[in-house]
């Protein structure tokens, strides 16, 4: 764990902030490592302060720090104002200026996570290794009443990434027999009403949405990518084959796979051979970056310039423009995050100017800027690593798991 330090000087007075915590992942998890960009003085009184973010303090343009001043409020009533001004730590408890986690649910293999946005929304997760097991499940934001299933899963989640769309929940599950390999295409209405699901040949990989259309990879029989437009059924599904004959099966091994939005925009995604780019429409597939060194890893994201990926030779993030090109850098991919907070990263996720990732099998849950500055751990659970994460405006949610046994669902404030 590294201390974050961070000194700012208003006024002609100086202000520090210290933080070296450690958080426990088990139902009453203690310490937490509060985010470097908050602060506080006069003994935890205001005002507090946020350094500029952009350029801005808000919707103000600023190049100082953002006072924010609520008197005694943090100190009074600390777990809804932590570590600055209004911050609810959302049922979880402040401790040193940050928030604990709180547990959602306890799970056995959870692997996905999705979450409305709406405050009295609902967080939804996949879970199972066997059909029996396999299901959606949500819970309200509220945590009022416990979980409730949503839908049997119907296979064994070997390729969940669930999306959303107009009310309607979609997500692919995986089967393979001795006699053959199918991808059951499934939706149903948010409460779990409607559920339907079609069958198609092939074994699922990395699984994709961008609003209007679902994408997968496909590795068995022949390596594929397909899309299925939302409310279809299988006469509308497109399949764009990658290689050439069925003897090459099991030559690639799809790890993840990205879409940007639009209708015009293209997927991305990682597969044995690096990291590749394709048109929506299934034109012009293209290998952007090769594997060797660095080889690539298990998670990808996309801005709207550039590509930021996981590397497994070394551990670490990196990132590349559409084109695979690092203008101006001396080492393209350049690495943004190294090894000292970078182990088997999944679930990389980017929102505005920061990145989350999560460790695997063993680590944490992780933040940093998109430049690589300011690496953070926020959650280390006491079992297994991180290996979904969705956010909302208020929280990050992530699901945990071990070698699909052990797992918890988690919420912790921003």
């Amino acid at each position: 764990m590294r201390a974050a330090l961070a000194g700012l000087i208003v006024a002609g007075v100086v202000l520090a902030v210290a933080a070296c915590n450690e958080i426990v992942g088990n139902e009453e998890p203690t310490r937490w490592d509060p985010p470097g960009r908050d602060g506080r003085t006069d003994g935890g009184k205001g005002p507090t302060f946020d350094l500029c973010d952009g350029g801005t303090c808000g919707q103000d343009a600023c190049d100082g720090p953002c006072i924010v001043d609520c008197g005694d409020a943090m100190v009074t009533d600390p777990d809804n104002n932590c570590g600055r001004c209004g911050r609810s730590c959302l049922g979880g408890k402040c401790v040193d200026g940050g928030c604990t986690p709180v547990l959602v649910s306890q799970e056995e293999y959870p692997v996905d996570v999705l979450v409305e946005p709406e405050p009295e929304g609902y967080v939804y997760w996949a879970t199972g290794s066997e059909p029996a097991r396999s299901r959606i499940m949500r819970r309200a934001k509220s945590l009022g009443k416990p979980p409730e299933i949503v839908a049997d899963g119907g296979a064994p989640f070997f390729s969940p990434r669930m999306g959303m769309q107009g009310g309607r929940l979609y997500w692919l599950t995986d089967e393979q027999t001795t006699s053959a390999h199918r991808t059951k295409v499934n939706w149903a209405n948010k409460d779990g009403t409607s559920s339907q699901r079609f069958e198609v040949e092939g074994s699922a990989g990395a699984v994709a949405h961008d609003g209007a259309a679902m994408y997968w990879t496909v590795y068995h029989p022949r390596a594929a990518v397909r899309r299925w437009p939302l409310g279809g059924d299988a006469s509308t599904m497109a399949t764009w084959w990658l290689d050439a004959k069925t003897s090459d099966a099991g030559a690639r091994t799809f790890t993840a796979l990205v879409a940007e939005p639009g209708p015009s925009e293209r997927l991305f995604w990682l597969d044995s051979d690096g990291v590749h780019r394709i048109e929506k429409n299934g034109a012009e597939p293209k290998l952007v970056s090769s594997a060797g060194s660095p080889s690539p890893g298990l998670t990808l994201a996309v801005t709207k310039t550039e590509l930021y990926f996981s590397t497994l030779t070394p551990q670490a993030i990196v990132r590349t423009n559409h084109d695979g090109q690092c203008p101006g850098k001396t080492t393209c991919p350049e690495v943004v995050v190294d090894s000292e907070f970078v182990g088997n990263a999944r679930a990389l996720t980017i929102e505005g100017n920061t990145l989350y990732w999560g460790n695997y099998p063993m680590g944490g849950l992780m933040r940093a800027n998109l430049d690589g500055s300011r690496p953070t751990t926020l959650a280390t659970p006491e079992i297994g690593g991180v290996v979904g994460i969705a956010l909302d405006d208020r929280a990050i949610y992530y699901v945990t798991s071990f070698f699909r046994t052990y797992g918890s669902v988690w919420r912790v404030a921003k």
